[in-house]
Protein backbone atom coordinates (compact mmCIF):
# COMPACT_ATOMS: atom_id res chain seq x y z
CA UNK A 1 0.00 0.00 0.00
CA UNK A 2 1.60 3.21 -1.19
CA UNK A 3 -1.43 5.51 -1.42
CA UNK A 4 -4.55 6.23 0.58
CA UNK A 5 -7.49 8.05 -0.97
CA UNK A 6 -10.03 9.72 1.30
CA UNK A 7 -13.67 9.92 0.21
CA UNK A 8 -16.99 11.12 1.55
CA UNK A 9 -20.18 9.10 1.26
CA UNK A 10 -22.03 12.22 0.05
CA UNK A 11 -24.84 11.21 2.39
CA UNK A 12 -25.72 12.43 5.86
CA UNK A 13 -25.95 8.87 7.20
CA UNK A 14 -24.68 5.37 6.47
CA UNK A 15 -22.39 2.55 7.42
CA UNK A 16 -20.39 -0.14 5.63
CA UNK A 17 -23.42 -2.40 5.19
CA UNK A 18 -25.50 0.37 3.65
CA UNK A 19 -22.67 1.53 1.38
CA UNK A 20 -22.24 -2.09 0.28
CA UNK A 21 -25.90 -2.07 -0.83
CA UNK A 22 -25.40 1.21 -2.70
CA UNK A 23 -22.33 -0.15 -4.47
CA UNK A 24 -23.97 -3.45 -5.38
CA UNK A 25 -26.88 -1.45 -6.85
CA UNK A 26 -24.26 0.28 -9.03
CA UNK A 27 -23.04 -3.16 -10.19
CA UNK A 28 -19.94 -3.35 -7.94
CA UNK A 29 -19.12 -6.77 -6.52
CA UNK A 30 -19.16 -5.36 -2.98
CA UNK A 31 -18.27 -2.20 -1.13
CA UNK A 32 -15.50 -0.35 -2.95
CA UNK A 33 -13.81 1.08 0.17
CA UNK A 34 -11.48 -0.65 2.59
CA UNK A 35 -12.59 1.36 5.62
CA UNK A 36 -15.63 3.46 6.53
CA UNK A 37 -15.51 6.06 9.33
CA UNK A 38 -18.98 6.63 10.77
CA UNK A 39 -20.49 9.92 11.94
CA UNK A 40 -23.02 8.41 14.36
CA UNK A 41 -25.92 8.52 11.89
CA UNK A 42 -25.96 4.83 11.01
CA UNK A 43 -29.45 4.84 9.48
CA UNK A 44 -31.72 7.57 8.22
CA UNK A 45 -33.13 9.32 11.28
CA UNK A 46 -31.12 7.21 13.75
CA UNK A 47 -28.18 8.68 15.69
CA UNK A 48 -26.00 6.84 18.20
CA UNK A 49 -23.10 8.86 19.60
CA UNK A 50 -21.16 5.66 20.28
CA UNK A 51 -20.79 5.21 16.52
CA UNK A 52 -19.42 8.70 15.89
CA UNK A 53 -15.82 8.04 14.83
CA UNK A 54 -16.30 4.27 14.75
CA UNK A 55 -14.33 2.50 12.00
CA UNK A 56 -15.90 -0.32 10.01
CA UNK A 57 -14.02 -2.47 7.57
CA UNK A 58 -15.12 -2.86 4.00
CA UNK A 59 -12.94 -4.76 1.56
CA UNK A 60 -9.94 -6.62 2.85
CA UNK A 61 -7.00 -4.17 2.69
CA UNK A 62 -5.08 -6.74 0.62
CA UNK A 63 -7.84 -6.72 -2.03
CA UNK A 64 -7.95 -4.11 -4.77
CA UNK A 65 -10.58 -1.48 -4.12
CA UNK A 66 -13.27 0.00 -6.35
CA UNK A 67 -13.27 3.64 -5.33
CA UNK A 68 -11.12 5.72 -7.70
CA UNK A 69 -10.70 4.89 -11.37
CA UNK A 70 -7.04 4.29 -12.15
CA UNK A 71 -6.09 4.23 -8.47
CA UNK A 72 -7.92 1.22 -7.09
CA UNK A 73 -4.61 -0.21 -5.90
CA UNK A 74 -4.74 2.51 -3.23
CA UNK A 75 -6.51 2.04 0.10
CA UNK A 76 -9.94 3.70 0.04
CA UNK A 77 -11.25 5.30 3.22
CA UNK A 78 -14.76 6.75 3.21
CA UNK A 79 -15.97 9.22 5.82
CA UNK A 80 -19.75 9.11 6.12
CA UNK A 81 -21.08 12.58 5.50
CA UNK A 82 -21.34 15.38 3.01
CA UNK A 83 -18.23 17.16 1.76
CA UNK A 84 -16.50 19.13 4.54
CA UNK A 85 -19.19 18.16 7.08
CA UNK A 86 -17.44 15.66 9.32
CA UNK A 87 -17.40 15.38 13.08
CA UNK A 88 -14.32 16.02 15.16
CA UNK A 89 -14.37 12.38 16.24
CA UNK A 90 -14.39 11.23 12.61
CA UNK A 91 -11.39 13.40 11.80
CA UNK A 92 -9.48 12.28 14.89
CA UNK A 93 -10.23 8.61 14.22
CA UNK A 94 -9.21 8.98 10.58
CA UNK A 95 -5.83 10.40 11.65
CA UNK A 96 -5.39 7.48 14.03
CA UNK A 97 -6.24 5.02 11.26
CA UNK A 98 -3.73 6.70 8.95
CA UNK A 99 -1.04 6.42 11.65
CA UNK A 100 -1.84 2.72 12.08
CA UNK A 101 -1.66 2.08 8.33
CA UNK A 102 1.63 3.96 8.08
CA UNK A 103 3.07 1.83 10.88
CA UNK A 104 1.84 -1.31 9.16
CA UNK A 105 2.76 -0.45 5.55
CA UNK A 106 5.50 2.18 5.78
CA UNK A 107 5.53 5.36 3.71
CA UNK A 108 2.16 6.30 2.26
CA UNK A 109 0.87 9.26 0.28
CA UNK A 110 -2.51 10.66 1.24
CA UNK A 111 -4.94 12.09 -1.29
CA UNK A 112 -8.63 12.68 -1.63
CA UNK A 113 -10.86 11.59 -4.48
CA UNK A 114 -10.97 15.10 -5.95
CA UNK A 115 -7.21 14.94 -6.55
CA UNK A 116 -7.88 12.36 -9.29
CA UNK A 117 -11.38 13.13 -10.57
CA UNK A 118 -12.41 16.67 -11.50
CA UNK A 119 -16.05 15.54 -11.52
CA UNK A 120 -15.71 14.72 -7.82
CA UNK A 121 -14.39 18.17 -6.83
CA UNK A 122 -16.31 17.96 -3.55
CA UNK A 123 -14.98 14.54 -2.46
CA UNK A 124 -13.93 14.59 0.32
CA UNK A 125 -13.55 18.34 0.76
CA UNK A 126 -10.86 18.04 3.41
CA UNK A 127 -7.93 20.28 4.19
CA UNK A 128 -5.29 17.59 3.88
CA UNK A 129 -2.68 19.49 5.91
CA UNK A 130 -3.62 17.65 9.10
CA UNK A 131 -3.70 14.27 7.41
CA UNK A 132 -0.49 14.70 5.44
CA UNK A 133 1.48 15.13 8.67
CA UNK A 134 1.14 11.36 8.86
CA UNK A 135 3.01 10.83 5.56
Amino acid sequence: MKEIILHCSDSSWGNAAEITKWHIDRKFNSIGYHYVVLNGWTAQGYYDQDFDGHIETGRNPETEGAHCLGHNDACGICLVGKSKLFTDRQLKTTCQLLEKLKTQYGEIKIYQHSDFDANKYYCAGLDLTEFRRVE
